[in-house]
């Protein structure tokens, strides 16, 4: 027969363990969101470089303040078009247009 104190060490431990699972599977859980978030990124940006080749000129920098910079006119290209409801409208139109079509090819 087990003590008292035996049987709030192995509840402990027991606890211990619950936290250690909850954080690795919290961790792994965060990894596969930041996978299928790179994927998602990848083939987005290979769809817009397949429709707008020129983008390709701009050149990744050492890093995220260089970036901001060399990438400056393409990220205000890119608000300006987000914040024109009338043109999302009409390519957003156009778009279904040429997707029903592709279907029906």
């Amino acid at each position: 027969m087990t003590t008292y104190n035996e049987q709030l060490n192995e509840c402990a431990l027991r606890i211990e363990q619950l936290k250690r699972r909850k954080k690795l599977d919290a961790r792994r859980n965060q990894a596969s969101k930041a996978k299928a978030d790179t994927r998602r990124n990848i083939i987005i940006g290979e769809m817009i470089c397949k429709y707008f080749p020129d983008v390709m000129e701009y050149q990744p920098c050492r890093n995220s303040s260089e970036n901001a910079v060399a990438f400056a006119s393409l990220d205000g290209f890119l608000k300006a078009l987000s914040l024109n409801e009338e043109i999302l409208t009409k390519l957003n139109t156009e778009a279904l247009r040429l997707v029903s079509e592709d279907k029906t090819e």
